[in-house]
């Protein structure tokens, strides 16, 4: 028998809406510094943080142990994908990129550039690909995706958007 009772349920959904909207995972871009045009080309990124990503463990008297937080740390990586054009428009940015020392800055927006809750700043970040994009000759039913991985820096500036909320729509 469950525990809950309708009261409770609906003590839970008001908690939930007075926190704000939940995000949808697709509601980001990210932009490029330079290409602020190609934001409609990625199709995945990560969303870096600057809280604390682990523990040091601290030796006590008597075999005891406790633990305090490690430094915040400011680098991130991840997979990241591009929607390549037949002109290979993506690929030519990236090699332009790499040629120019291979490091650009970005925004990555909780939204897009015109309507956002908030964006990120994400500096001296490079996209690796360690393997050739691969193409499958069978298969007309998929865009040509170019994959590798992105890592950059965060140091926690968010700025604040022009909207309060993605709801509603675009």
């Amino acid at each position: 028998m469950a525990l809950t009772t309708a009261g409770h349920l609906k003590n839970h959904f008001s908690l939930r809406q007075t926190m704000g909207a939940d995000a949808t995972n697709s509601d980001a871009t990210l932009v490029i510094d330079g290409y602020e045009n190609f934001f409609i080309k990625v199709k995945s990124f990560p969303d870096p943080s600057s809280g604390i990503s682990g523990n040091i463990e601290v030796p006590s008297p008597l075999g005891n142990i406790y633990y305090k937080p490690q430094q915040a740390k400011t680098a991130f990586n991840g997979s990241a994908s591009f929607l390549e054009t037949e002109d290979r428009a993506v690929q030519a940015m990236l090699d332009e990129i790499k040629l120019k020392g291979g490091y650009f800055d970005a925004w990555l927006y909780h939204g897009d550039p015109d309507k956002y809750v908030n964006r990120k700043r994400l500096k001296k970040c490079f996209f690796e690909q360690p393997a050739p994009t691969q193409r499958d000759m069978q298969s007309n039913t998929e865009i040509l995706l170019i994959e590798g991985d992105i890592s950059g820096n965060y140091f926690g500036e968010i700025e604040q958007g022009n909207v309060q909320t993605l709801m509603g729509g675009y």
